[in-house]
């Protein structure tokens, strides 16, 4: 699912159809508020993940005021917390870009596939190949990261 109250959502919508996506946006609000996920958020699972975690992530990373003890108890960052710091912030935009980047529609580096399926197949496939072990490498280094620190994951 889209954002609720995403603009485009309501764009080129005649009156009675802007008013039922209206209700439905206050319903998906609703159910966040009451559970934390909307109906929508479940038959869009990955991308809620994707869209979800890494924005929470990016928070942190702004406003994080301690370090994880596996961090500042490191002998390279021995009397100096604020690059203990540092190292953390750098995990936590790591993640996020990772996970970000492992799904389509979050990611950052868009990739679109240059070659006509029509007239140049082989090409277009092996693109599609390329791409699709590129998001599969990223999801698998962010969900070992997201892993690893979770118990970290507080401030």
């Amino acid at each position: 699912m889209g954002k609720i109250f995403d603009k485009k959502n309501y764009d080129r919508k005649s009156l009675v159809e802007v008013i039922q996506q209206f209700g439905l946006d206050l319903k998906c609000c609703a159910q966040q508020i009451k559970r934390g996920f909307s109906d929508p958020d479940v038959w869009g699972m990955r991308t809620w993940f994707c869209r979800t975690v890494p924005a929470m992530l990016d928070k942190m990373s702004e406003k994080a005021h301690g370090t994880p003890e596996k961090i500042a108890n490191l002998p390279r960052f021995s009397g100096n917390p604020e690059a203990a710091h540092r190292e953390w912030v750098r995990i936590l935009k790591k993640t996020a870009f990772l996970l970000r980047e492992s799904d389509e529609e979050t990611a950052e580096r868009k990739i679109d596939n240059p070659f006509d399926l029509r007239t140049q197949t082989e090409n277009y496939l092996h693109f599609e190949k390329r791409k699709l072990a590129y998001r599969e490498k990223c999801r698998k280094e962010g969900m070992t990261l997201f892993s690893y620190w979770f118990n970290d994951l507080w401030d």
